[in-house]
């Protein structure tokens, strides 16, 4: 059996539905999902995989995220059964070394609440505290005005 790739976005979600086999084409799905996240620049996605049949291999799984070019963070929800659990929390646990926050969930609904509760907590955490650019620049300009204030 083939496998079906379909999606949608929302406010601040991209959602993706893979159902089929796809142990044999996890490369191909990967590209389009990744083409997908940067073309709409979100930083939530959901990937529901409970129709999806066959896994990979552990070797696979790991080849596979090796494969992965850098792209910007995401978080990413993934909705699973049980009988994936395995193999979902290899491609999981890779992907947090890649610097991108994953969790597992047994429902879409859990899953987009956890996203978007990150969402929540990434724009309060850039409203309170200047990014580095300006706390560099901030800095900068301190030890300006210091020598300035020195050298009269």
């Amino acid at each position: 059996m083939a496998y079906k790739v379909q999606f949608r976005l929302d406010e601040y979600i991209l959602y993706f539905e893979i159902a089929g086999s796809v142990c044999n084409h996890i490369d191909s799905i990967a590209a389009y999902a990744r083409y997908r996240i940067s073309e709409s620049r979100t930083q939530g996605v959901l990937l529901d995989l409970r129709n999806a049949t066959g896994r990979p291999s552990p070797a696979k799984v790991f080849i596979h995220v090796l494969k992965y070019p850098p792209m910007h963070h995401i978080d990413c929800a993934l909705i699973n059964q049980e009988h994936n659990r395995d193999c979902l929390l290899l491609y999981a646990k890779l992907m947090q070394h890649r610097g991108h926050r994953i969790q597992l969930f047994a429902s879409i609904d859990e899953g987009t609440a956890w996203l978007l509760r990150g969402r929540e907590s990434h724009v309060a955490t850039n409203e309170k505290s200047p990014s580095i650019l300006r706390r560099l620049f901030q800095s900068m300009l301190r030890c300006v005005l210091c020598v300035r204030k020195g050298s009269k």
